[in-house]
């Protein structure tokens, strides 16, 4: 059985702290409560909007979300994308123009879905990863750079393609709180989950932030910590990071150095390691 990791990043301890104020703007946001269909449509079929009754069987917030289908799994030999018709402009690079939402997916054998983009009367490109047989097991947080659309008229999709075997299907996508926004992006110094994930993100679904009620059954100082699943066991078939925002390492005679609080259990060849990236690297 597969068993929880929780990772508590608590004390991230950089001697350069990043103090700048944090302004960001909502460029546009939908969270599907009013009528959806002023700013979406449908292409091909399948998508729906309205109160899930399978999947995570709630909304993120609120009552609606988006989805593939609603209420049971969606259909084999699928190919449709939920479309925001509504065109918007990229704010400028320096701006970290990023579109942010939150979903809960499952998707069976070659099925897949992604986010794509539009520019002009271009053609879509994906700008996500590609969540592919796999699942999150829990409402999840994605955020995407747009900044080399900067300056751009675009257009954003939800694609869906499914295979042409109907044995294979699963519950589908689920979207909710979609925004597109702008401004600093912050590192906090120390990180202590207390007022959520902020500019930290999940690629390829599955990381929490909150009150653990499973593996620990409480974070390591107050109330909150990052886990891969607050309640219960990670999902099967899982490869996702939590991502930090950029920040600059100081000097080596600074002696700069991570450190972390953890509690993990890992089951079978299941494994947790701490990863760097350099720039684009």
């Amino acid at each position: 059985m597969k068993k929880n990791l929780y990772l508590t990043i608590v004390c991230v301890l950089f001697s350069v702290v990043f103090v700048m104020a944090n302004t960001e703007t909502a460029l546009w946001s939908e969270n599907f409560e009013g009528d959806w269909t002023a700013n979406w449509y449908v292409d091909a079929g399948t998508w729906e909007v309205g109160i899930p009754t399978s999947g995570p069987n709630a909304a993120h917030t609120g009552d609606k979300c988006a989805a593939t289908v609603l209420g049971g799994n969606y259909p084999a030999n699928a190919n449709t994308r939920l479309i925001r018709f509504n065109t918007f402009t990229v704010p400028s690079a320096n701006q970290n123009p990023r579109l942010r939402f939150w979903h809960w997916y499952s998707f069976a054998s070659a099925d897949q879905g992604t986010v794509q983009i539009k520019v002009g009367t271009g053609d879509w490109e994906t700008i996500s990863e590609t969540y592919i047989n796999t699942g999150s097991a829990v409402w999840t947080y994605s955020s995407i750079d747009l900044s080399s659309y900067a300056g751009l008229s675009v257009q954003l999709a939800f694609l869906l393609k499914s295979d042409g075997s109907g044995y294979t299907v699963s519950t589908g996508w689920y979207i909710d709180d979609i925004e597109v926004v702008s401004g600093p992006i912050v590192f906090n110094n120390p990180e202590t989950w207390e007022s959520g994930l902020g500019d930290w993100y999940p690629d390829l679904g599955t990381w929490e932030v909150g009150t653990p009620s499973s593996g620990p059954g409480s974070a390591h100082t107050d109330q909150k910590c990052a886990a891969t699943v607050l309640n219960g066991n990670y999902h099967a078939s899982v490869n996702s990071r939590l991502i930090s925002p950029q920040f600059t390492v100081p000097s080596a005679n600074q002696n700069p150095r991570l450190r972390f609080w953890h509690w993990y259990s890992f089951a079978s060849a299941d494994q947790g390691t701490v990863q760097i990236k350099v720039g684009t690297g």
